[in-house]
């Protein structure tokens, strides 16, 4: 007579770990791509939202706004920065040219503060019309010396082997910002 078994064989159990081993070795790496993929694109999106809020913010209070690279703090722009450092929204409601969380006249002039992307993100721009700020005239323009210039936002890492496709945050000169995924090209360099 024989009595039920309770559990797994030595074999079985050896199977079992070897399967889920390789499965694991088979779908680590492409997680870690989704990962990046997501974080890429998170990024494009507050980037994208924060030229949207601008441009939007500039035509409702009728007054400049401005978007810079920001200080650690989020207290003033950084022009010695870079876009991943993060970037300020704000307007200079009384014209002094000095970011102020609430100027002279009581107006609060920081609209939005971003902080850093993540270490593995960075922007790179395709030519450097708005390499260290960009302001919206009250009816919602980019300010450039070239109007009829796209400028494109590349974001990339520099963990992501494979330049498959890139998010990508467009601003033309009349204001209108877009994004898109970039199959065919990248200025993002390639990790080696």
């Amino acid at each position: 007579m024989y009595r039920d078994q309770l559990g797994f064989s030595i074999i079985e159990l050896v199977t079992a770990l070897s399967l889920a081993a390789i499965l694991m070795a088979v779908a680590g790496p492409s997680m870690h791509a989704i990962e990046l993929e997501n974080r890429l694109s998170a990024s494009a999106n507050r980037f994208f939202s924060s030229i949207t809020l601008a441009r939007n913010s500039a035509i409702s209070a009728n007054a400049e706004v401005i978007i810079c690279q920001s200080n650690p703090q989020g207290s003033d722009c950084n022009d010695h920065g870079t876009w991943q450092d993060g970037w300020l929204v704000w307007s200079d409601f009384d014209h002094d040219n000095l970011v102020e969380s609430i100027n002279q006249a009581g107006q609060q002039e920081i609209i939005l503060h971003e902080r850093q992307l993540p270490a593995d993100v960075y922007i790179q721009l395709e030519n450097n019309h708005y390499s260290q700020r960009i302001v919206f005239n009250p009816l919602g323009e980019a300010h450039n010396a070239l109007r009829h210039v796209t400028q494109a936002f590349y974001l990339c890492s520099d963990n992501l082997t494979a330049p498959s496709s890139r998010n990508v945050v467009y601003l033309n000169g009349s204001g209108q910002a877009w994004q898109q995924k970039d199959n065919h090209h990248s200025l993002c360099r390639s990790a080696d």
